[in-house]
């Protein structure tokens, strides 16, 4: 990534942290939590592009952007009935996704185990199942139609939700089991290599 493309993505993450704070009202609760909230979106963004500018062709770097701004979706309350809420609420924590992909893909583009790539596959699974169920959950906003009674839409957003954060929290087991397979890595411009051998 050039550094000029990349100011105009830090300036885009400036403006969409605003924003999303803003139709959140964020700026309603104590000051800490909006601060907070933007320095976390504006971090991963931050460190995204440094990583993009300073190695191009490894896709970490433009993972984290994506994974930044994806904090941001889920700021505007959950309780609010307005568009952009509602798929806040719908779409909230994939950000998490995008991190898990980065924790087991590094340093090449994709898992190198097929069993992480299936476990990625049903981590993905998981949040769209996730994501239909709050939708269902809050569908009356959302379409008019009422597919799942509240009382029963929010125990099963909290079951969906319990879900997708233990696949998240599983997925630390395939990270910690990672090991370099041929002894300790260098990196050299953007390539992986081995240490040679006396």
């Amino acid at each position: 990534m050039s550094t000029p493309v990349a100011g105009l993505v830090a300036g885009l993450a400036l403006i969409v942290g605003l924003v999303t704070e803003h139709l959140g009202r964020g700026w309603d609760q104590a000051a800490w939590i909006p601060i907070l909230d933007l320095a976390v979106g504006w971090s991963m963004v931050a460190a995204g592009l440094v990583a993009a500018v300073a190695r191009p062709r490894q896709v970490a770097g433009r993972r984290l952007v994506i994974a930044g701004f994806l904090w941001f979706a889920g700021t505007p309350l959950g309780g609010d009935t307005q568009p952009f809420a509602l798929l806040a609420f719908a779409f909230q924590g994939y950000f998490d996704l995008v991190l898990v992909l980065i924790a087991l893909s590094f340093a090449a583009r994709w898992p190198a185990r097929r069993s992480e790539r299936v476990y990625l596959a049903a981590l993905a699974t998981v949040f769209v199942v996730n994501t239909v169920i709050r939708l269902a959950a809050r569908s009356g906003d959302v379409i008019g139609t009422v597919l799942l009674p509240i009382d029963v839409g929010l125990p099963m957003v909290a079951w969906a939700d319990l879900a997708r954060s233990a696949g998240v929290a599983l997925a630390g087991l395939f990270i910690a089991r990672q090991r370099p397979r041929t002894g300790a890595l260098t990196v050299t411009g953007d390539r992986r290599s081995t240490p040679r051998r006396k």
